[in-house]
């Protein structure tokens, strides 16, 4: 057939100055013969490939920009004298783009269009082109072909369109990429085709074909007019294209008025009227309003029975399915497949697409499922298809796009809703439960553990909630998701785990249909692997191990994940790991942690120059490294925070004069909170890392109308709130609920910028009152965390040397009188108590010990009242009697009272008593003789 009627199109596409052109008209109004005509336009200087149809699973777009770019190649390599040039500089492109930070998905769609290219050029250039590939990958690049494939990114367009302006370089062409069917994109490649006018290179020109048919996309040429793409709208044919086409089809009777009449100028039932005509019905007895199907019926009622039972099986499906699956579906071979398929493309049930698949129009395919068919046939034709996709899908280890694409329609019909129960329950399921599901496929990593998959729940809830975006309540989806068998909960005191319950594929491509139209995209599966070996692994290599994940942890954590990390690795042979570097980012509001160890310093130092170089941006949000921390460091002083409080009093004060009263608890509570948020101001950002305390805390009080318990839940946010705020009594028990930190967020309790940390259930009994003491409390969380991240440390070389052991006590001692006062200024503490401490001398004695478990040094320690606080340090080579003692520092048994001795301390071990000046734990430090202080731990 010709295409008439269509030379001004033509003519305006060929003419359109903008490098994006939208064709858009009603559905069978022609668009697709225009679009195939316009690809197969000579122009010179220009290269065109076939035309692409879209599909409407997420990633399509830039799946098809990447199918037009090899097959221009292919047009372009037509005598096959360029193909080793053309390889050659292909693979630079794909190595240099790769070579840029953040994007070594660059490298995966180079070898994607090579792998094309392959197909297209035969087997003799195979090889050459599978070695080129090799050479092009790196470690982890093959696990970001399922993102390529199935995901909606702004920035993988871009790569395309980066690699076609590499083309224009390499053939010194135009280059005219044709794609139609764009209303059938998911809404994730709908939004990235909105931004294509202002991503075009120079010389590239992107045509695409656009069905108004469906109200939804009617208002959308405008937004992409608004954007900068030229927009040519395809009319119906004007009465005298109309006479023209029934003079070249021998049809002179009735007059094309009539035609004109019963079609309304659409070419598609222009073909169905003269098909008619050419078989003998009278089409001036057609009324408009039904003419396209009475066409139509006329068509379907010339089939054979076996192409009319063939044809209602298929209409299930408004994609095409492989052959293979429609001969099994419809139980022949395939040569009577063949047969039927022949007999609907002549009767106009099947037509060709641009891309010469035969299947049905949508018009076609809609009329004959939604009125040549009755309620009886669909719901047959529906559970034949439903059963033969879950045969299907169990044997493969993989969803196809076309069987996700299909089983939303599939799945509203009546056997199919009775006869798959959990599907079902998948289309009554809310949207929030679905954002919720969303999040959990896609958050769920293989557990080292026991090989099985789950996530924490907070932090599934928060991701759902910050992420996917629910809208109302997560917990509320979350327990409608268990309710409805998708997910399952397991809890304790302490921690709340969730897996997902998908019971079969045909279920899980159910489900993946309804997120692409439900949120744009499908869910890309263990995202934290996906992020690490995308973008990390890449910067970071060559490391020993790593250890990452979704969600945040502290430095001690990181440092520990690291550290069993290279554990794991080690086997039979050792491996050797020097450095680690603890990660910490956000890809948008995706948190994201890494802890990576590697066998030198050198090559974590250059890991951290390129993370830090390299601006990067994934699923089109910016991927922002929060902190780097270099690792071993120095270990930090985990008792500094103690010797401060004493300083102040605080810890003696708790024993003299417990808080008491009614309300004591209410007290104590504050006295935390103050206590908390004043050691911050005096932790460094390691130590804050550390202590997991970068945040302000706060504390939420909830009062059970007795002054004798009191449920204490933690807050973590950007500033900890000034006062205690009042939870009002809930009728469920906390503690067997794990989400009732959301429960409090839903509430309006918890406010935004807030998160939950924990929560713990206190008596305070008078009995119990004595023994409750917040500033301990606060001293015991900092040292216990600051010790744990010194496991994984350096030991600190201390040289057992007089000058230097003064000079650095007295640094530390000025340096907890400095943190002191910055306590006093937070109010904490009183300043008379200070000065009281502060004026003490302290005079240390370090000599030979005589322990029989090991060569070391003792000490004694004489604290006394001085004007002049000072520190004096000797090292002597006998140990010291008492009255030796006395005596060295000028004091006698009979004045001893007189000389106010606050304190006088013996050690076994001198390492203590220097550990304990120095702020550290004594497993943090290491005496040894001055010339070894720089030696190897």
């Amino acid at each position: 057939m010709g295409l008439y009627g269509r030379d001004e199109d033509r003519r305006r596409v060929h003419s359109a100055e903008k490098g994006f052109i939208v064709v858009v008209g009603d559905s069978g109004v022609g668009k697709s013969s225009l679009l195939g005509e316009v690809a197969r336009d000579s122009r010179v200087g220009w290269i065109t490939a076939p035309v692409t149809n879209l599909r409407s699973a997420p990633g399509q777009l830039h799946n098809s920009l990447i199918d037009q770019l090899a097959a221009i190649l292919d047009v372009y390599l037509a005598d096959r004298s360029a193909v080793d040039a053309t390889l050659e500089s292909l693979g630079g492109a794909a190595r240099r783009l790769g070579a840029v930070g953040g994007k070594e998905l660059a490298r995966v769609v180079g070898t994607e269009i090579l792998n094309l290219l392959k197909s297209r050029l035969g087997p003799e250039f195979g090889e050459s082109i599978g070695n080129m590939i090799k050479d092009i990958l790196q470690t982890g690049d093959e696990s970001l072909r399922q993102r390529l494939a199935s995901s909606s990114e702004l920035g993988t367009v871009e790569i395309v369109l980066k690699f076609a302006e590499e083309i224009v370089k390499l053939t010194d062409c135009n280059l005219r990429i044709v794609l139609d069917r764009a209303e059938r994109l998911s809404p994730g490649d709908k939004a990235i085709l909105l931004d294509m006018a202002e991503m075009l290179p120079e010389r590239v020109q992107v045509i695409v074909g656009l069905s108004t048919a469906a109200a939804e996309n009617q208002t959308f040429p405008a937004q992409l007019a608004g954007n900068g793409a030229e927009i040519v709208e395809v009319l119906p044919l004007s009465l005298e294209s109309i006479r023209a086409w029934l003079l070249d089809a021998n049809v002179d009777a009735p007059s094309s008025e009539v035609f004109l009449r019963v079609t309304s100028g659409y070419p598609l039932f222009m073909v169905e009227a003269i098909s008619g005509a050419q078989a003998g019905l009278r089409i001036e007895n057609i009324q408009t309003a039904v003419a396209f199907q009475e066409l139509m019926r006329t068509s379907w009622n010339q089939l054979s029975v076996h192409a009319k039972t063939a044809a209602r099986k298929l209409a299930a499906f408004n994609e095409c399915p492989p052959d293979d699956f429609i001969v099994q579906m419809l139980q022949v071979d395939q040569n009577a497949w063949s047969a039927v398929r022949d007999e609907l493309l002549n009767r106009r049930i099947f037509i060709f697409d641009n891309e010469n698949v035969a299947w049905f129009h949508d018009r076609r395919r809609d009329l004959l499922w939604r009125t040549i068919m009755n309620s009886s046939d669909r719901d047959e034709a529906a559970s034949t298809a439903t059963a033969s996709l879950d045969s299907r899908l169990e044997t493969l280890n993989y969803i196809p796009l076309w069987a996700a694409a299909c089983l939303p329609e599939l799945s509203q019909a009546d056997p199919v809703r009775s006869k798959y129960v959990q599907i079902a329950k998948l289309n009554a399921a809310s949207r929030d439960s679905m954002a919720v599901l969303f999040a959990l496929l896609e958050l769920m990593e293989p557990n080292r553990d026991n090989s099985g998959k789950f996530v924490q729940t907070p932090l599934l809830l928060s991701y759902a909630a910050d992420v996917i975006g629910v809208r109302g309540d997560s917990v509320d989806a979350l327990q409608e998701l268990e309710e409805a068998g998708f997910a399952f909960t397991k809890s304790n005191e302490s921690i709340s785990i969730t897996t997902a319950l998908i019971p079969d594929k045909l279920t899980y491509a159910a489900i993946l249909g309804r997120m692409t139209s439900e949120f744009g995209r499908w869910t890309i599966p263990s995202i934290a692997s996906n992020l690490f070996q995308q973008h990390f692994q890449p910067l970071v290599s060559p490391f020993v191990a790593a250890t990452y994940g979704i969600g945040s942890l502290s430095l001690t954590e990181l440092a520990k994940a690291a550290h069993q990390a290279v554990e794991e690795t080690r086997g039979d042979s050792p491996v050797h790991a020097e450095a680690a570097l603890a990660v910490s980012a956000r890809l948008g509001s995706r948190p994201f942690f890494a802890g990576i160890a590697f066998q030198t310093a050198s090559d974590r130092d250059d890991a951290v120059e390129r993370l830090t170089t390299s601006e990067v941006r994934i699923m089109e949000e910016p991927l922002t490294i929060s902190s780097l921390h270099r690792l071993p460091t120095p270990r930090v002083r985990s008792h500094r925070i103690e010797n401060v409080f004493h300083l102040l009093g605080l810890l003696d004060s708790e024993e003299q004069a417990p808080l008491v009263g009614a309300h004591f608890h209410l007290a104590s509570a504050q006295r935390r909170v103050d206590a908390l948020e004043a050691v911050r101001k005096i932790l460094t950002e390691t130590e804050l890392a550390a202590s997991d305390l970068l945040e302000a805390r706060s504390v939420l009080v909830e009062l059970s109308h007795a002054p004798s318990s009191i449920m204490e839940v933690r807050l973590s946010g950007n500033v900890a709130r000034a006062d205690l705020i009042d939870v009002p009594e809930y009728t469920f028990n906390p503690f067997e609920d794990p989400l009732f930190g959301f429960k409090l967020a839903r509430d309006g309790i918890v406010l935004p910028g807030e998160s939950i940390r924990g929560w713990s259930l206190n008596s305070y009994s008078e009995k119990s009152s004595r023994t409750h003491k917040p500033f301990t409390e606060v001293v015991e969380e900092v040292t216990k965390a600051l010790e744990e991240f010194n496991k994984f440390q350096k030991v600190q070389r201390i040289p057992l040397d007089e000058s230097y052991l003064e000079s650095e006590i007295t640094a530390h001692q000025h340096q907890c009188l400095a943190d002191a006062r910055t306590m006093l200024a937070a109010g904490i503490g009183e300043e008379e108590t200070l000065l009281d401490a502060a004026a003490v001398a302290h005079h240390v004695v370090i000599y030979p010990s005589r322990e029989l478990w090991g060569d070391s040094h003792g000490a004694t320690c004489l604290r006394v009242r001085s004007a002049t606080p000072a520190v004096t340090v000797t090292i002597t080579d006998e140990p010291l009697t008492r009255e030796d003692t006395l005596d060295f520092f000028g004091i006698s048994a009979e004045n001893e009272s007189d000389r106010a001795i606050l304190n006088r301390s013996q050690y076994a071990f001198a390492s203590d008593l220097i550990a304990e000046l120095l702020g550290y734990g004594s497993h943090d430090i290491r005496l040894v003789h001055p010339s070894d202080a720089e030696g190897n731990n």
